[in-house]
């Protein structure tokens, strides 16, 4: 797959959900594996699965140091890579250290479009000047989403118009099928 983007200008960012694994470890493992490949950016860290236990099910707020020292293990791989941060809530990213770090929202039951530009734009706005990308086509917006004539490119076109900062849009693999049968 890797040299198959690597051939036709796909871009990726290798995500894991750590659970209690050492991040940095990860980053290094995952990056010594297929950092040579030009498809690749950066790497994600899907912040719910970070120390996600029972009691901390939407995994634990990442610090500023985290944050930094993780930035920094991705950018001694290749210093134009980026780290990218995904959760729903703006209280689980770094309260303060921005750095080059790319902020995604993956917020779901939303209950509309306009809903969703809102939450989005906020999210947005939260982290300005900072890139920021969203993940959506959950099934739980599906009763909505599903109305639209195509609901990837309208879903991205509205958020494109409305927030300035937006780099990429991404639907998720769990309803993939339905809208690219």
């Amino acid at each position: 797959y890797f040299d198959y983007f690597d051939t036709h200008g796909i871009d990726v960012w290798l995500q894991v959900e750590p659970g209690d694994a050492d991040v940095e470890t990860l980053i290094d493992l995952v990056l010594n594996q297929y950092g040579h490949h030009s498809c690749v950016k950066g790497f994600g860290v899907d912040v719910e699965w970070y120390e996600y236990s029972a009691t901390d099910d939407f995994g634990v707020p990442v610090t500023d140091a985290q944050a930094e020292a993780w930035e920094n293990r991705v950018k001694s791989h290749n210093s134009d890579y980026t780290l990218f941060l995904k959760h729903f809530t703006p209280d689980w990213m770094p309260p303060n250290y921005r750095g080059d770090i790319v902020f995604v929202d993956d917020s779901q039951k939303l209950r509309n479009l306009d809903a969703m530009v809102n939450e989005f734009g906020i999210w947005a706005s939260t982290f300005y000047p900072n890139t920021v990308m969203f993940q959506y086509g959950y099934e739980a917006d599906e009763k909505w989403w599903s109305k639209l004539a195509n609901p990837p490119k309208d879903i991205g076109d509205a958020l494109d118009d409305a927030i300035p900062n937006d780099m990429g849009v991404f639907w998720v693999d769990f309803t993939l099928g339905t809208v690219f049968p």
